[in-house]
């Protein structure tokens, strides 16, 4: 805890420190909180599925393991699918390369044609190259790989969240706690972390479905792998979709011409515009109460500090700062800065402990 007796500016310096130590700490403990963070996520994901097999009179215990084989399913279809396309897209790359060089070829002598003299080199390592989406491509799909690899323990961790979110409400039964305003602010927080998980998810799936059918009509290699990028990118929020649509809009490039590739990027453009414009807000409500500028460097930030995997989890991380931030009188004003709304919204209330006990924060969405 903070010196009250010290200088308000002291105090605060004094908490910059701590901030930032605690940064660092996490950024050299990254590889093994990655899994961690991973499998809690899937966990509180996983969560309201479980509760919905209960509420239809299955036992807990089958609940779980029906959800759990769901995962492995999952998960290997998953393999199956970056594995194969993977080795399709290496096999392919000798022909996309000379692709680049006739696309390269064709713009000097364009620009040639216009008086503009060219250095050929300086047009081979511009950023249309195949190294350039190759690198793009391992970068990507190598934050899978390292999430497959640490798949048992990820599932490990998953199935030990689900389990003790299950058996922690019979923990807290007869304890003084649960009277208190902390845990009312605490079940505010589970609620809304589970809320935009599972909302989150949803929207992801719808995404990539579309996106998969629409790359089914422009007759697009590797569909599969575009589809399941644009699923999971969906979670980085603001420039996942723009990341997902730059290795189809270069296959499209790399099959047919610049018009099927215009065709395709605005494809992208129009999908995500009409659900992350029109359909997530409307299934999402109040969602994380984060300002736009506390996204967008939370997202920064996080990646910094747990790698590309830190992207994806960013908003959820945020989250349990900005709710430890408001839970001490010294740090609710930081929170009240990462929030899109008043400072009162955010204060802890006793009165509300009634309303949200972890027994009734069941499924999200049926």
């Amino acid at each position: 805890m903070i010196d009250k007796q010290a200088s308000p500016a002291g105090r605060f310096l004094l908490l910059l420190i701590g901030i930032g130590l605690l940064m660092l700490i996490l950024r050299a403990m990254g590889s093994l909180l990655n899994p961690i963070f991973i499998g809690v996520t899937l966990g509180l994901v996983c969560l309201p599925f479980v509760d919905n097999l209960r509420r239809r009179g299955i036992p807990s215990a089958i609940a779980v393991l029906l959800v759990i084989v769901g995962l492995l399913v999952v998960g290997l279809l998953v393999v199956g699918i970056v594995g194969i396309s993977t080795g399709q897209i290496s096999e392919s790359l000798p022909t996309y390369q000379a692709r680049i060089e006739e696309i390269q070829t064709q713009f000097a002598a364009r620009l040639a044609a216009l008086g503009i003299q060219s250095n050929s080199e300086t047009i081979e390592t511009g950023v249309i190259s195949a190294e350039t989406i190759t690198r793009f491509l391992r970068v990507i799909l190598g934050s899978v790989s390292i999430v497959l690899a640490q798949s048992l323990l990820i599932l490990g961790i998953t199935v030990f969240t689900i389990i003790e979110s299950l058996l922690l409400p019979n923990k807290l039964k007869n304890w003084k706690f649960r009277d208190s305003p902390w845990f009312a602010h605490l079940s505010r927080f589970n609620q809304s972390i589970r809320h935009y998980l599972v909302i989150k998810t949803w929207i992801s799936l719808l995404t990539g479905s579309i996106v998969l059918i629409f790359l089914w009509f422009m007759r697009i290699d590797f569909l599969l792998l575009w589809a399941f990028l644009a699923f999971i990118l969906n979670y980085i929020p603001s420039i996942g979709s723009i990341l997902a649509s730059i290795p189809a809009i270069f296959i499209a490039l790399m099959q047919y011409d610049l018009r099927t590739a215009v065709i395709v990027g605005l494809g992208y453009w129009i999908i995500n515009y009409v659900v992350g414009w029109g359909i997530e807000p409307r299934w999402m409500g109040k969602g994380l109460n984060l300002s736009i500028l506390t996204v967008f460097l939370s997202l920064i930030i996080w990646a910094w500090i747990l790698g590309p995997i830190g992207m994806f989890l960013s908003l959820p991380l945020t989250v349990l700062v900005k709710f430890i931030l408001e839970g001490f009188d010294e740090t609710r004003p930081m929170a009240l800065l990462l929030s899109d709304r008043s400072l009162e919204s955010i204060e802890p209330s006793p009165d509300t402990v009634d309303d949200v006990m972890p027994e009734q924060s069941g499924t999200v969405v049926g």
